[in-house]
């Protein structure tokens, strides 16, 4: 059921999502990704397979920022659980890729105090950041380790397959 062309048998096409998870597992390591799909014998694109490249250009048009002119981001900040990072380091931008959607926040580990501003890419709207949990009340929250960053998701997953938080660092 892997195949690298069409293959009128092969009923296990991947989701568009993990072609685009695929994607940025390559970037954030600096490597590059190759889309490979093959006619059928009379030589059309497979609806199958032409679907997953139209979602794949859909989240491009939005996300590109975060896959070109990025590579490897530094070690001192370690991707948070179901994340990845990518990052620009001419624009100084650090992409987090979030693979499974978190319920609540995200917690950013060595950003507090590096981060000037943080929104999502498909749509521009900003994310709230916390660096430090107050004194008062601090059963009613999730604490945020020192040195750290909580950014607070909305509790429904943005429509898209792999939603992006742009980071500009300062």
């Amino acid at each position: 059921g892997e195949h690298w062309g069409y293959t009128r048998e092969d009923l296990n096409y991947r989701s568009p999502a993990y072609f685009i998870q695929e994607l940025v597992n390559c970037r954030k390591v600096g490597a590059n990704m190759l889309m490979n799909v093959g006619p059928t014998s009379r030589g059309f694109i497979d609806s199958r397979a032409m679907t997953r490249l139209q979602a794949y250009a859909r989240w491009m048009k939005l996300h590109s920022k975060s896959i070109y002119g990025c590579g490897i981001a530094p070690e001192e900040f370690p991707e948070p659980r179901d994340c990845r990072y990518t990052y620009n380091p001419e624009k100084k931008k650090l992409y987090l890729h979030i693979m499974n959607w978190p319920f609540g926040h995200i917690t950013l580990k060595n950003l507090a105090g590096k981060i000037a501003y943080a929104q999502f890419l498909h749509d521009g709207s900003e994310v709230l950041m916390r660096e430090s949990t107050p004194a008062i009340h601090t059963h009613l929250m999730t604490a945020v380790p020192p040195g750290g960053v909580a950014l607070q998701m909305p509790v429904n997953k943005p429509d898209t397959e792999v939603p992006v938080i742009e980071l500009i660092l300062k």
